[in-house]
């Protein structure tokens, strides 16, 4: 059979358009290969360097309702308990959080923390229930060498806990050593020898007794620790669990707040002797006329002038006062009046909780609970968890050994009872005003 010229041209022409089709697809072959490759590279070194962040990323430490003062010396020596690969930076980064609003609204806001250094109470609940959500525990462990009081206020589940003690605070009474001595009164037992020793210098000093009055925090934190003192616990308890509960609504107005004040204050209710005291000292010149307008800066003023005979303080606050005008008082813990035997003295405690499962903030947290408790306790001057820890002053050990020998320590009624600053305003000012009314 014979073929046209047109039909072979044809058959040579898809023969060899073939043949140059050939390269054009081994070169795209290869283009995509190397697409591939870039973009694994890419993937690889993406990967990479998310890792090395995440292995290099600092992990953060947030404060809440912490003094400036004793903030500072726990992140002296949180910083101390790990050290970066670099040596050089510091481990942890430091987040504030505003006390003056509830924890929950604080931690929505900020960068998350891994660790939470805060006061326990009402706030330190909610973080902890964070905890127990997101299964984040420490070994019991990190609880050893601690006084029985102090393992009392833990929540243990099995051989974890879900935060660890880290330094008690205190509500004390401080009384001026020579004016003591020269007054004639014994011994400090009970409330009415301090205020027999305070009426023996009424006429003499500008206020016997002070304390800041003026400040919210500290007007309720002294109600509620006279409240154990002279009524005991059950109705601090009680008092505590009727401020939650009027709070937990939300829209009460403050003449219903008043209202409930004024049953708290009134014959039988749980601030009825703590009230009293304190109505009966204004009248009686104990205390100045103003001292519900008095702040914590007075404290320096009137101590160190010699115009009060007695403060009653936190040893927070005793921390700050110079030491020429602090030397001159001899601290002494709020005496009962209360016929019952258990003690509970206000003694809040600072916890270390943890929010994350990095393992620095939990290893951190386990030794400022252990190792680290005589470098925190001499940092802060607050006194140590640990029963063996070496302390500042006898101040401190005094304050660690009082609550050892006492049952389980309350923490301050305003971080009990209250969330947030707004709720502490409003019941401060209607107390303010039942405490002027003698």
């Amino acid at each position: 059979m014979r073929i046209s010229a047109s039909s072979a041209f044809a058959a040579w022409r898809k023969k060899h358009r073939y043949v140059k089709m050939f390269p054009m697809l081994r070169q795209s072959k290869l283009k995509t290969a190397a697409v591939l490759i870039s973009a694994a590279i890419i993937i690889f070194i993406a990967l990479f360097l998310t890792v090395l962040t995440v292995m290099n990323k600092k992990p953060n430490a947030a404060f809440y309702g912490i003094s400036e003062r004793n903030r500072d010396a726990i992140i002296k020596i949180l910083q101390k308990t790990h050290v970066r690969k670099n040596g050089r930076s510091e481990p942890f980064n430091i987040i504030i959080l505003d006390d003056t609003q509830t924890l929950e609204n604080e931690l929505k806001k900020s960068k998350k923390p891994d660790i939470l250094f805060i006061y326990n109470g009402l706030n330190a609940d909610y973080a902890l229930a964070l905890v127990k959500n997101r299964k984040l525990r420490l070994p019991a462990s990190a609880l050893d060498g601690m006084t029985s009081s102090i393992r009392s206020i833990m929540q243990i589940e099995g051989n974890s806990i879900g935060a660890v003690p880290l330094l008690i605070d205190h509500y004390e009474v401080d009384v001026h050593t020579k004016m003591f001595k020269s007054s004639g009164v014994q011994n400090i037992e009970t409330w009415n020898d301090i205020g027999r020793f305070c009426k023996t210098l009424e006429s003499s000093l500008t206020s016997p007794a002070f304390f800041a009055g003026g400040n919210d925090r500290e007007i309720i934190n002294i109600v509620g620790a006279l409240t154990e003192s002279l009524s005991g616990k059950v109705a601090w308890d009680s008092a505590c669990k009727k401020i939650v509960d009027f709070n937990s609504n939300g829209k009460n107005s403050s003449a219903e707040l008043r209202g409930l004040l004024e049953k708290m204050c009134g014959d039988g209710g749980e601030f009825y002797k703590p009230v009293s005291l304190l109505q009966d000292w204004l009248a009686n010149g104990i205390l100045r006329r103003n001292v519900y307008q008095t702040q914590l800066s007075d404290i320096k003023f009137f101590m160190s002038g010699d115009l009060s005979a007695l403060a009653l303080l936190t040893l927070s606050e005793h921390r700050k006062l110079e030491h020429a005008a602090i030397s001159q008082f001899t601290s002494v813990y709020y005496p009962s009046d209360f016929a019952g035997n258990e003690r509970h003295f206000t003694a809040p405690i600072i916890m270390g909780i943890p929010l994350s499962k990095n393992k620095t903030a939990h290893n951190s947290l386990i030794q400022m609970a252990g190792n680290f408790q005589s470098e925190l306790s001499m940092t802060s001057g607050l006194a140590p968890v640990q029963a063996n820890a070496a302390v500042p002053d006898v101040q401190a050990d005094d304050v660690r050994y009082w609550v050892a020998a006492s049952s389980s320590p309350l923490p301050s009624l305003s971080d009990a009872a209250f969330k947030s600053e707004d709720e502490r305003a409003a019941f401060a000012k209607e107390l303010r005003n039942i405490l002027q009314d003698s």
